[in-house]
C-alpha cells in the first residue's frame, strides 16, 4: 500500500510540475496525468467491478467485487486470528463495530455500540484460550481462507439483497448473523 500512495504523490507531482512547463509535451503529458488522477479520485474507495454494471459471473473472484475497507477488515480479522489464535469471526465483528455506518445502524436498531463491542471483547478473550483455535499455522491459514470465502459468499447475497453495487463492510456485518460461529451467535442471542 505505501509504494501504490507513493506511487500517487509523485504522479501528482509530476503532474503539478508538467502543468506549469511551457514545453507543450510535458503540459499535455501533465493533462494526461491529472486525467488519470481525477479518474482514481472519482473510483476512490470502489472494487474493481461492479455487481450491478458488471454482473457476477460463474466462478468469479469474489475479490474484485469487494471495496478496499472490507478487504482491510477481511484481512485485520485474517491477521489477528493467525496470529492471536482466536476465533475469526469476533475478530471480524470487532472491527466492523468500530466503524461509523455500523454504529449508527446499531443505534438505529436500539443497541448502543459499545455495549456490542465490550461483549464482542468479552467473547474473543475467551476464544482466545480455546484450544479449538491452536495448531498448525498452514493448516490455520487454509481454514481462515474458508471461512473468508463463506462470508464473503454470503455477503455477496446480502449485497445484491441489498442493490448494493460492491460488497461492502455493512453486507459483511449482516452476513454475519449467517454464519456459524459459535461466538457470534452468542453476542446476537445476547442483544
Amino acid at each position: 500500500r505505501t509504494v501504490f500512495y507513493a506511487t500517487y504523490v509523485i504522479l501528482a507531482a509530476a503532474c503539478l510540475v508538467f502543468l506549469l512547463s511551457d514545453i507543450k509535451w510535458l503540459f499535455w503529458t501533465g493533462v494526461l496525468f491529472l486525467l488519470i488522477l481525477l479518474d482514481r479520485l472519482k473510483h476512490f474507495g470502489q472494487a474493481d467491478r461492479s455487481l450491478v454494471k458488471d454482473g457476477l459471473k460463474e466462478n468469479s473472484n469474489l475479490a474484485k467485487y469487494i471495496t478496499p475497507s472490507t478487504f482491510a477488515i477481511l484481512e485485520y480479522a485474517f491477521e489477528r486470528a493467525l496470529v492471536a489464535k482466536g476465533n475469526f469471526y469476533l475478530f471480524l465483528m470487532r472491527r466492523l463495530v468500530d466503524r461509523k455506518d455500523i454504529k449508527v445502524g446499531l443505534i438505529r436498531m436500539d443497541l448502543g455500540p459499545d455495549d456490542v463491542y465490550n461483549k464482542v471483547d468479552e467473547l474473543l478473550k475467551i476464544s482466545l484460550g480455546d484450544e479449538k483455535y491452536l495448531g498448525d499455522s498452514k493448516e490455520q491459514a487454509k481454514n481462515l481462507l474458508l471461512e473468508i470465502e463463506k462470508i464473503l459468499k454470503i455477503s455477496l447475497d446480502q449485497a445484491i439483497l441489498a442493490d448494493n453495487r460492491f460488497i461492502e463492510p455493512k453486507d459483511v456485518f449482516a452476513a454475519l448473523s449467517h454464519c456459524d460461529s459459535s461466538g457470534v451467535l452468542k453476542v446476537l442471542q445476547f442483544f
